[in-house]
């Protein structure tokens, strides 16, 4: 039986702003977010805080650390009326194939979470629309379906959907000028709050202080720790007898 406990808490940066490099919109792109440009990281910060406000969730976090073997899903939520899980497995692809959809599905069925999952969430930033794909993502759910696990798919249009209620997240992901063309109005309530470039240059500037930092007081430990050994030398007469040999 696997148990929340047995996973890493959710990191403090997963719940962050983006770590900017969105480009500013163009006039015809508005309704349309950049889900692309987002980098890996980002998307994935963006579906936790989407996941995060999905009805009555009593948690919502990642599921391993760098390196491990993931079980083909990226975070996992359980409802407060709930006893299963719902896992969310997120791809930032350059093109999305039938294929890829099937691999999806298919590690996280051969693996242990799945008996304890009752819904499987595919998110990306690319687009299911076209009938290709459309059929494919159909497939897999039926396939689900066999294992008693619904099937969502948050791909760019459904992610675009559910965003048009969230300006928040929206601010901080794609920040003030894209907030503008999706919602058709100023970020006003978001004036005093920092953009994703703007975090991003912030949380620079503080990895540089305290690196500087931390080199300066490290090298004043090594100092030190040179004075007392000098000290214990001299005290001991180690010194005299250095000079004399």
């Amino acid at each position: 039986m696997l148990r929340s406990e047995d996973f890493e808490p959710i990191p403090s940066r997963l719940e962050t702003h983006a770590s900017g490099g969105i480009q500013p919109p163009v006039p015809s792109a508005r309704g349309i977010l950049p889900f692309g440009e987002l980098k890996w990281d980002d998307l994935e910060r963006l579906c936790l805080r989407l996941a995060r406000k999905r009805g009555d969730v009593a948690e919502c976090r990642l599921y391993g650390v760098p390196g491990d073997q993931q079980e083909g899903i990226d975070l996992y939520s359980r409802r407060k009326s709930g006893a299963k899980w719902s896992v969310y497995q997120c791809k930032k692809v350059k093109a999305l194939t039938a294929r890829l959809l099937d691999n999806a599905a298919g590690l996280f069925l051969a693996r242990d979470f799945a008996a304890e999952t009752e819904v499987f969430t595919f998110c990306t930033n690319r687009s299911l629309r076209s009938t290709a794909l459309d059929r494919a993502w159909r497939k897999v759910a039926k396939t689900l379906a066999a294992r008693g696990i619904e099937a969502v798919r948050w791909d760019g249009d459904e992610l675009t959907e559910l965003l048009r209620e969230e300006r928040e997240i929206v601010f901080d992901f794609f920040g003030p000028a894209w907030f503008t063309a999706f919602f058709g109005e100023e970020p006003v309530a978001f004036a005093r709050r920092l953009t994703p470039a703007e975090l991003s240059d912030f949380t620079r500037r503080c990895r540089d202080f305290y690196s500087a930092r931390t080199e300066r007081l490290d090298s004043g430990a090594v100092l030190a720790r040179r004075a007392e050994w000098t000290r214990a030398l001299l005290r001991s007469g180690g010194w005299e007898r250095s000079r004399a040999s």
